[in-house]
């Protein structure tokens, strides 16, 4: 460990000034970020455990998860229990099994809280109850509609009444942010309340939503609905609103565009009689001839007796007188013809109708650019309005599923000479749809398809960006490092140069040093060896001159 300390000093003393200033801001980056990637680490992603609650059933949950030690959040006006994702299953199990993420309906699970010795009518009351939960629980699985609530309300039944009366159920559902019910649906809750419970009718089923009553006392039939002109012009117009929304829905989407509808009726009864006879022709003549004769009688006195008048006697004898009568009829067959006509206009023909239709802008969701133009990692929602060719296609297919053009043409052949284009009029207008705190909490939904979900991504690229930026300031740093590095090994071959330099002249300086001593000694062997020569020259001539001898020969 102090030779790694010893080390690093040694790079932090070759590096300049400049190389010291980029290493500590690299040091305080990189350290940062760490910081910031295991706080992001040991940060939950929430999830929604439940919604649209009521504020009892909010405060339960919120009690277990107090109880459970469990971190969470609440949001939407108290509506919605966001938890960390890693316990989002499992808590939904365990709220499951203890009733309470089911809503504040418990349906038939009621009968199984019945007690001995309940009265027929508390029984009764106990039944209804659960029918209505049941209730509850299928109208809040329809699109749009946040919460909903059932009151069936059934008289005490009395012995002195023969007839029972009807029991009434009272629908109220909470629509979400833009959501609207459509005719038909209004229809299927209103038969299908009334299928459930005993007894009722469609007509004592009242439903109503968050602006107002949505069902008619009467039923929706067009029959039923016309006792007189003003409710002739609802139903006709309610008739032709739902032919139009059906089509609006089919282009822009369920909930996303609603048509209003005002229509002018004549309720004049108007007819007209005309009558053309031709030429009669004969076809047949027939002539009859009858004749017929009749007897006169004589005169002459009481039947019986004779005549006192002479001469009778012999004229009785005779016969009696005849009548004559002759009759002729003429038949003649002719053959002709005759025309009636009788024409009546309608009673309640549209004079004149005002169209209005309005769609929410598209939605698209798009990344978030700082001033330099590059994404900063969030995401906006934006609408965009529709072009005019698509507001021409949703306007013609609307127009053509109410039968506009064929009602102001009519108009227009019965009244050539009114302004008949003033009383026909359409309207299309896109808006900005209104956004609430529900709608954007998180979905439990894949993003964009992917079947990862948008936190989960968005903290996956969070972790890769930190890892990218940790690689680059890593590469920073060895870079650093490498030119500290080179500095160290350049001052060190510097130094090694100096020493082998500094070595090298001491070498010079002895090698110079020991052939100065090598010289006095070879002189001083010679002046000794010259002497001893003398010496030897004087003691023994002979040996000298042989050995002089000697040397000269070699």
């Amino acid at each position: 460990m102090q030779k790694i300390l010893e080390q690093m000093k040694a790079i932090w003393d070759a590096m300049e000034l400049p190389q010291r200033i980029s290493m500590v801001l690299i040091s305080s980056v990189f350290i940062g970020l760490i910081i910031f990637v295991v706080y992001g680490a040991s940060r939950p992603t929430w999830r929604v455990l439940a919604t649209d609650l009521s504020s009892a059933r909010t405060a339960e949950i919120v009690a277990y998860l107090q109880s459970q030690n469990i971190s969470h959040r609440i949001t939407d006006r108290e509506r919605t229990i966001l938890v960390p994702a890693r316990d989002v299953y499992a808590l939904r199990n365990e709220l499951a099994e203890l009733d309470m993420i089911d809503g504040d309906s418990a349906g038939f699970k009621l009968l199984d809280q019945s007690r001995f010795g309940q009265s027929n009518h508390m029984e009764m009351r106990m039944y209804d109850r659960a029918v209505a939960g049941e209730l509850e629980r299928s109208f809040r699985e329809l699109q749009g509609v946040g919460n909903a609530r059932v009151i069936i309300s059934r008289p005490q039944p009395s012995p002195f009444i023969r007839d029972e009366a009807e029991p009434a159920i009272s629908v109220k559902l909470s629509m979400r942010s833009g959501r609207r019910l459509s005719e038909r649906q209004i229809h299927g809750i209103t038969h299908l309340a009334a299928a459930a419970v005993e007894g009722a009718r469609p007509d004592r089923v009242q439903v109503m939503d968050d602006q107002g009553l949505l069902s008619r006392p009467d039923e929706d039939p067009l029959a039923m609905r016309a006792g007189s002109n003003f409710e002739l012009t609802l139903a006709m117009e309610q008739q032709l609103v739902e032919k139009a929304q059906r089509q609006l829905d089919r282009l822009v989407g369920p909930g996303r565009g609603t048509v209003s509808l005002s229509l002018d009726l004549d309720f004049t009864r108007r007819s007209q009689a005309t009558s053309r006879v031709f030429d009669p022709v004969v076809i047949e003549t027939r002539t009859t001839t009858r004749e017929s004769a009749t007897p006169i009688p004589r005169r002459g006195g009481v039947a019986g007796t004779q005549p006192n008048v002479e001469g009778d006697m012999a004229n009785n004898a005779a016969e009696p007188m005849m009548a004559t009568e002759s009759m002729e009829d003429e038949h003649i067959k002719r053959a002709g013809s005759k025309e009636n006509t009788t024409v009546e206009d309608q009673v309640g023909r549209i004079r004149g109708m005002t169209v209005s239709i309005v769609v929410d802008q598209q939605r698209r969701v798009e990344p978030v650019l700082d001033d330099q133009g590059n994404p900063t990692g969030e995401t906006r929602v934006v609408f965009q309005d529709y072009s005019d060719q698509q507001k021409e296609v949703f306007r013609q297919a609307v127009l053509d599923a109410i039968g506009f053009a064929a009602a102001r043409g009519s108009q227009q052949t019965m009244d050539p000479d009114g302004n008949v284009e003033d009383r026909f009029s359409v309207s299309l207008a896109s808006v900005q749809p209104v956004i609430s705190d529900f709608d954007e909490l998180p979905r439990a939904a894949g993003f964009l398809g992917t079947g990862f979900e948008e936190d989960q991504l968005r903290q996956w690229g969070s972790w890769i960006l930190a890892a990218v930026v940790a690689l680059g300031l890593l590469l920073i740093a060895r870079g650093q490092l490498k030119r500290a590095q080179a500095g160290i090994e350049a001052e060190a071959r510097r130094r090694r140069e100096e020493e082998e330099a500094r070595r090298r002249a001491e070498e010079e300086k002895l090698k110079r040093r020991s052939m100065v001593s090598g010289e006095e000694d070879n002189r001083q062997r010679r002046d000794e060896m010259r002497g001893h020569l003398l010496a030897q020259v004087a003691n023994d001539p002979d040996t000298a001159a042989q050995v002089v001898k000697a040397w000269l020969h070699e």
